[in-house]
């Protein structure tokens, strides 16, 4: 489907559009992939945004903390070079390319871009491929199963609540003083497995 032509034949104004929240995207990180992961993450997210801000709306959208490769240059957007960041995969990259777009198309004053790091909650399905390692331990621990570390279990992440992002994401879309740009949604703890 020509996801641009749908967009566009939508109403030209939905009235009292304050925000468009964007969190859907693929992470398929194979290289025969990558034509895909760039139209979907990339130029579909760019005409989504075109869209919300002709609606003289907010756009919130899920960046990922994926951009920042091995963390070689911090995982702070704003102390680190945009430019010098280097994704490890497909998906990482896709989902920078978009950050470094609205950046430089000077959307910042009306754009969030939310990164967010290893959620966790409620009804996590731990059969997913996108499920976090939380949610697979939980399950096999309810089910009376031992659970799989690889390495030593000293290896590391920023486990962040599926509650902390929503409220994170209403917070982006609400507080009209907010410095727009990429904010990183985890709580700045790393936890061992």
């Amino acid at each position: 489907d020509d996801f641009a032509a749908k967009l566009h034949s939508a109403p030209a104004h939905f009235g009292n559009v304050h925000a468009v929240y964007h969190l859907g995207a693929c992470s398929a990180t194979t290289e025969k992939n990558a034509s895909y992961l760039i139209d979907n993450n990339f130029n579909q997210t760019k005409e989504l945004a075109a869209w919300a801000l002709a609606q003289r709306a907010r756009f919130i959208y899920a960046s990922s903390a994926a951009t920042y490769g091995d963390g070689a240059q911090g995982m702070d957007d704003h102390n680190a070079d945009l430019a010098k960041l280097r994704p490890l995969n497909m998906y990482g990259y896709s989902k920078h390319l978009f950050d470094l777009h609205a950046q430089h198309a000077g959307w910042l004053d009306r754009i969030v871009g939310v990164k967010y790091f290893n959620v966790f909650g409620p009804r996590q399905d731990p059969a997913s491929p996108y499920s976090g390692v939380i949610s697979i331990f939980d399950r096999r621990y309810r089910d009376g199963k031992g659970v799989t570390v690889y390495g030593d279990g000293k290896q590391t992440r920023d486990f962040v609540s599926v509650h902390d992002v929503a409220r994170a994401n209403v917070i982006a879309a609400t507080t009209p003083a907010l410095v727009s740009g990429v904010a990183n949604i985890c709580t700045g703890r790393a936890t061992s497995l």
